[in-house]
């Protein structure tokens, strides 16, 4: 569960942070396509610390969220947020 949340403040971050940013050279909605884009893509990488931080810890614990771990969301989020922001790039 911790995965999903560390995603999701991802994409918000970078929401607030880069959206006003990217807006400067193109609309609104790509805008925000490529900032959550980079957003799921940090929030990846940030997951993966997560999961490294977790298994320094403890070797045994599993921690999954719907049966995926916490590596497989970190996969999801950076391919997710590789094709968001190049959907959002060529808009």
């Amino acid at each position: 569960m911790v995965s999903v949340f560390v995603l999701i403040a991802g994409m918000l971050g970078a929401t607030f942070l880069l959206r006003p940013y990217f807006m400067q050279s193109i609309a609104l909605h790509p805008a925000a396509y490529v900032a959550n884009g980079i957003g799921l893509i940090l929030g990846a990488a940030a997951n993966l610390f997560v999961a490294a931080a977790f298994n320094k810890i403890s070797s045994e614990t599993y921690h999954s969220f719907m049966g995926i771990s916490m590596i497989g969301w970190s996969v999801i989020g950076a391919v997710g947020g590789v094709a968001l922001a190049v959907y959002g790039w060529t808009l």
